[in-house]
């Protein structure tokens, strides 16, 4: 099994920071709440091939909101807009968000819908990952209904020693209380590897038997013929 570290770089990260917990721990509440099936009936139905399962069924989306570690806010952040900018509060006295230089993001389209300056969330916990193990970092995976939308990046953490920060932007206008555990990033051990990629010549045959291995289970037909569990701990 491999070890993922996290270590604190100041003593009052040590003593108050929310450490990053699995990310199958921190679902949240509206993902629970889907029913299995979308006519909120208790039966699995099969119209014309296709069943009346919701996304509540399909592994792949649970797995990908599931995979990896979470980090989360330490306190609650309240957003209020003045000119025109957003503005972020607190009330203790630790650094907690930023306004990135616009220098740094010159050129980067901003997402619709969001303030055009990036913004950071400040993290004092640096990771340690395995020889030849970075971290994958982003949004929390299908979490549309947080008021930002943090960007992505990839981070060598086998060799990288010091805290990763989160840049993000802002939903336009958005105000209210970003509240303390709120998921802020999602971060996923990835082992680097060299790859190369190779278009194969189609074959019906075996198109077909690939097709049919997944048609002939009608219960969830990826979880029982494909799947494969993923462990975070």
């Amino acid at each position: 099994m491999k070890k993922i570290k996290y270590v604190p770089l100041d003593k009052n990260t040590e003593t108050v920071s929310n450490m990053p917990k699995p990310a199958v721990n921190l679902l949240p509440s509206w993902y629970k709440e889907i029913k299995l099936y979308a006519d909120g009936g208790s039966k699995l139905k099969l119209n014309n091939g296709v069943t009346n399962f919701t996304v509540k069924a399909c592994v792949p989306f649970l797995d990908a909101m599931g995979a990896g570690y979470t980090f989360t806010l330490d306190e609650d952040v309240i957003v209020r807009w003045e000119n025109g900018a957003p503005m972020f509060n607190w009330r203790s006295t630790r650094t907690m968000i930023t306004f990135h230089d616009l220098e740094q993001s010159f050129g980067v389209p901003t997402p619709k819908g969001y303030y055009s300056q990036v913004i950071k969330f400040h993290n004092n916990v640096a990771v340690d990952t395995p020889p030849g193990y970075s971290l994958y970092c982003t949004h929390p995976v299908n979490r549309f209904d947080l008021p930002f939308q943090v960007i992505s990046g990839f981070v060598d953490t086998d060799k990288y020693v010091n805290g990763i920060q989160f840049p993000f932007y802002i939903q336009e206008g958005w105000e209210g209380i970003i509240e303390a555990g709120t998921p802020i990033c999602q971060v996923i051990p990835i082992k680097r590897d060299t790859w190369q990629s190779e278009v194969v010549p189609y074959e019906q045959d075996k198109i077909y038997g690939r097709l049919y291995k997944f048609l002939q289970t009608i219960n969830r037909s990826y979880k029982t013929n494909f799947w494969s569990r993923k462990s975070y701990k």
